[in-house]
């Protein structure tokens, strides 16, 4: 399960609904995460991943609420 965190894209001024125009063809959900997140990296509004183990979800959030939430940043490959 992927899902987005609202309160912290709202925080970094992004909205759930941001259009995503490129295409990568079939790749791995991981190299497609880090193509579309790879776009939000501004300083101080960097979206990242974490992986919410106990419900097995991934969570698109921001590095300021990840780190704030105590959550572990998955790493992916920009």
């Amino acid at each position: 399960t992927l899902n987005l965190d609202g309160e912290a894209l709202e925080d970094a001024a992004y909205t759930r609904n941001m259009p995503q125009t490129f295409k990568l063809g079939v790749v791995p959900v991981e190299q497609s995460l880090a193509a579309i997140l790879g776009q939000y990296q501004e300083r101080n509004r960097e979206m990242v991943i974490v992986l919410d183990e106990p419900s097995k979800t991934l969570i698109v959030t921001t590095k300021k609420f990840a780190e704030r939430n105590g959550q572990t940043i998955r790493p992916l490959n920009f």
